[in-house]
């Protein structure tokens, strides 16, 4: 059975709360020591100037970009699949895809080692039916916020691919498989 728990910590990194804009984190990587964060930040370029190490604009005011962080929290996050994390003024908020409630409580009993300021906001069972996998629904939000699919493209696959750090063969090969479960679930639902 597969879960989606909605969980709350306190900061990953120092962050300057005056900064306006929605932070989005999109994926946690980890070596021995440091994470990399690969975040989605809708505010101006200033902002993502404060933020990012690297980033790449993929809209009006849309970025791509990467920081890194020594957290523990982070650490712990990078070990287990997550959609994404969005940054509120004095915490995140991670959505965790778990395979049931044995790892929720794996997640819960790491986090609450590091960190006293953990909480569970919801915790929801996933049906078989669900015509995308997190990773296809995360890459093809980012493709459509990018102008990939505008016409004529903004982007080209292998700019897109280069910008979510993927081979462009794996890039095409994800939007391939969520394209078709998409023509799919859209004639099932039809009774086409």
């Amino acid at each position: 059975m597969i879960l989606y728990a909605t969980i709350k910590t306190p900061f990953i990194f120092s962050f300057d709360s005056n900064m306006k804009g929605d932070f989005i984190i999109l994926d946690v990587k980890s070596n021995d020591r440091i994470c990399r964060i690969l975040l989605e930040v809708r505010s101006d370029q200033a902002v993502v100037e404060k933020v990012c190490n690297t980033f790449s604009k993929v809209g009006k005011e849309t970025f791509l970009c990467t920081m890194t962080t020594d957290s523990p929290i982070a650490k712990i996050v990078s070990s287990y699949s997550i959609l994404t994390g969005s940054m509120l003024a004095d915490s995140v908020v991670w959505t965790f895809i778990l395979e049931g409630y044995s790892e929720l409580k794996h997640v819960l009993k790491d986090l609450l080692s590091v960190t006293k300021g953990v909480k569970v906001i919801k915790v929801k069972k996933i049906l078989n039916n669900e015509p995308l996998t997190a990773k296809q629904e995360q890459i093809l939000r980012i493709a459509l916020d990018s102008g990939f699919y505008d016409f004529p493209r903004k982007v080209t696959e292998r700019e897109l691919a280069k910008r979510l750090n993927i081979s462009q063969s794996s890039l095409s090969e994800v939007l391939r498989r969520a394209e078709k479960n998409v023509i799919i679930d859209y004639f099932r639902k039809r009774g086409l």
